[in-house]
């Protein structure tokens, strides 16, 4: 809001926030962790930043893991030729998949990450929160109620990402990380998205 406002010239007074709804038709709280995969799913673009990612990523001192990144995007072929240049193992590339497919390999991977530039209320976190997924993301996403509760970073400091991964590859961290996560409650669902917005345009039409 502050930005919008900001850039076109607009009076915070009148602006209004309708949240990002999550699904509930997601399965909820059915995360069992059954592999060591980080995934990211989503746009394969700069500003998903996913070059920073596979490099934090060949950084963490635990080298069992894999890093899954489901997706398609114009930057796709030039990170998987990163990934060959660099010699970085443990990089796995998926093309788009169904939502249910999307929500089973959620289910059981160890963890999903959200390094984006710029994301403002990105719906995977709320997924993931959801599903049950422990997850990280940048500070750069405008979820302000998840600040102290989630693990977030700035997505242009390296060794702030790859210190949060390594923190996360040890159990007892990770076992806490994912306690802390399961009391945060988000039902705003789609129905209340509906009925927020349908107030704002009554309200406009008088």
């Amino acid at each position: 809001q502050d930005i919008l406002a900001k850039y076109y010239d607009l009076d915070n007074q009148k602006l209004s926030i309708i949240s990002n709804p999550v699904n509930k038709e997601i399965p909820y709280n059915i995360h069992h962790n059954t592999n060591k995969e980080i995934i990211f799913h989503g746009r394969i673009n700069k500003k998903n930043n996913l070059s920073f990612l596979v490099q934090a990523f060949a950084k963490m001192q635990d080298n069992s893991f894999a890093l899954h990144i489901i997706g398609d995007g114009p930057e796709k072929l030039s990170l998987k030729s990163e990934v060959e240049k660099l010699n970085i193992k443990n990089v796995i590339f998926s093309d788009l998949m169904s939502r249910e497919e999307l929500y089973q390999k959620l289910s059981s991977a160890y963890l999903s990450v959200y390094p984006s530039l710029t994301d403002i209320s990105p719906n995977g976190v709320l997924e993931s929160l959801r599903l049950g997924l422990p997850f990280i993301c940048t500070k750069e996403i405008g979820f302000d109620w998840l600040k102290n509760q989630a693990l977030m970073f700035d997505p242009k400091n390296m060794t702030e990402l790859v210190n949060i991964l390594d923190n996360l590859s040890k159990q007892d961290f990770y076992h806490d990380y994912k306690t802390n996560l399961a009391k945060i409650s988000y039902d705003y669902d789609y129905s209340q998205a509906a009925q927020d917005t349908l107030k704002i345009l009554q309200n406009e039409s008088h």
